[in-house]
């Protein structure tokens, strides 16, 4: 548990934390960030005056935009591993010229 200083009257004392520090996973905060952009652009959405104003406001600032996020910096990047030719066959670096 972390401990955190808090103000009180008496001056700053020591409070445990109820909740574990986890720490995030590579590409979480992402996900993170996209949900709250959803929460967001929902929100907006729900002040609009009609239907469709809002749909058109979620679609627009919310689900357009994130989808274009998440594709660019949501997407796992495959690592590359290094081609190998099997043992048996030849390394098609010929001596002799071709006739």
């Amino acid at each position: 548990m972390h401990r955190t200083t808090v103000p009180s009257r008496q001056g700053r004392r020591a409070v445990q934390c109820p909740l574990p520090a986890v720490p995030l996973q590579p590409g979480t905060a992402v996900y993170i960030v996209a949900i709250a952009w959803l929460y967001v652009t929902l929100l907006m959405a729900a002040t609009e005056p009609s239907l469709v104003g809002g749909v058109l406001t979620f679609l627009a600032y919310g689900a357009g935009p994130l989808a274009i996020f998440l594709y660019v910096f949501g997407r796992r990047r495959p690592r590359s591993r290094p081609v190998r030719e099997p043992a048996d066959q030849p390394d098609r670096r010929d001596t002799e010229a071709d006739q």
